[in-house]
């Protein structure tokens, strides 16, 4: 007999996490259905999408009131895909402005909720952490940090490891794989999945690298293109015309590995880098009213996961108001002094010795283990 498990992730990064869980759920539990709010990925798998993901993705807070009306339809298809099919689970992956305010609704329906990958309440929003207690079975985290925040917090937590460590252990690729020579020097550039986070950032970056450019003619430069953004709309956004300059969609993990620095939008990317040793620097920008709401409600010092992991200044970040000349100057610096290089890159190390790998599988064992099908 089928049975569903409603699946949601608002955003790019989390329908790669949710694919990598299905994955792991489809192994133990063949009669599991997924339906929810799925990507590209998710679907590939074999889940349905009630709802499309840009439908609900949304950044900053001033964002989220003007699009609360389409947030508020989604929810309502949601809610009543669930009261007719009564899903054996929900698993609600990152994006807690929404899947907080959808989890109390799918716990009045006695739905057994987990939400993969905890939300960053250590930095933003620790007076949610009451809604996650109340409404949510399990709470899966991918940082050891998160323990004993969670813990103080009495909300039910397992950390199951990092399923961005996994997927960066499974890159090999090297600068004569993507057409360029051992000798190139290569800077990318990643921007986001979000159209919002490109519109912030285009003109800069344009700066950025028009600066880059004078000053080391021969560097190549790689734009990282998410595969849920339009390429040719990236690339028009951009309007880049200095030489040496290529688009590649979906390869951002492949992009970052043959680069010698990269120029990483804060976010999950951030990690991604780290983990695959490459030395970059963090930009980010949003409006600014919602960056001025947020400055308020952030508790913690870093916007970059590697130097909340760290604890520490490992990598420059660049926030909202800042120069292309800056950014250009930390480029340069990280491509040219070795030393410098050679730090960064063992402060990453210890950040990936401090993480544990097979979070997907560990993932999906445990929330079996709480609703057994």
């Amino acid at each position: 007999m089928k049975k569903y498990c409603f699946i949601s992730a608002g955003e790019f990064s989390g329908d790669l996490l949710g694919a990598e869980l299905i994955g792991e759920l489809q192994k133990i539990a063949t009669e599991l259905a997924f339906v929810g709010i799925c990507g590209e990925a998710m679907q590939k798998c074999g889940a349905v999408s009630l709802v499309p993901q840009s439908a609900v993705t949304v950044m900053g807070v001033l964002e989220v009131f003007q699009r609360l009306p389409a947030l508020s339809e989604a929810e309502q298809k949601i809610l009543a895909w669930v009261d007719r099919n009564q899903p054996s689970m929900a698993i609600l992956i990152d994006f807690p402005g929404f899947h907080l305010m959808l989890a109390e609704k799918l716990r009045l329906r006695n739905i057994p909720v987990f939400q993969y990958i905890a939300p960053k309440l250590w930095a933003w929003g620790e007076g949610r952490a009451r809604r996650l207690r109340e409404n949510v079975t399990l709470t899966l985290g991918m940082f050891p940090f998160e323990t004993e925040f969670f813990r103080q917090h009495q909300v039910p937590f397992s950390y199951i490891g990092s399923p961005i460590l996994d997927r960066t252990e499974r890159i090999q690729t090297k600068k004569t794989d993507l057409g360029y020579a051992a000798q190139d020097m290569v800077v990318s550039l990643l921007l986001g999945s979000r159209k919002e986070e490109i519109e912030k950032l285009a003109v800069v970056c344009k700066e950025i690298v028009e600066a880059l450019v004078c000053q080391e003619p021969g560097l190549h430069f790689i734009i990282a293109v998410a595969q849920n953004l339009s390429l040719s709309w990236v690339q028009e956004a951009l309007s880049l015309g200095a030489p040496n300059v290529r688009f590649l969609q979906g390869m951002s993990l492949e992009i970052l590995a043959v680069s010698d620095v990269a120029i990483v939008c804060s976010g999950t990317a951030t990690l991604e880098c780290a983990l695959l040793g490459t030395p970059m620097c963090v930009i980010y920008r949003m409006n600014a009213l919602s960056f001025k709401i947020a400055k308020r409600k952030v508790k913690i010092t870093w916007a970059s996961l590697v130097n909340i992991l760290a604890d520490k200044e490992v990598v420059k970040e660049f926030i909202q108001n800042f120069e292309a000349s800056s950014v250009a100057a930390e480029v340069l610096e990280l491509l040219h002094h070795e030393t410098k290089r050679m730090n960064m890159k063992r402060e990453f190390l210890l950040v990936k010795n401090s993480l544990h790998s097979g979070a997907a599988a560990c993932a999906a064992q445990q929330i079996l283990q709480h609703v057994p099908l």
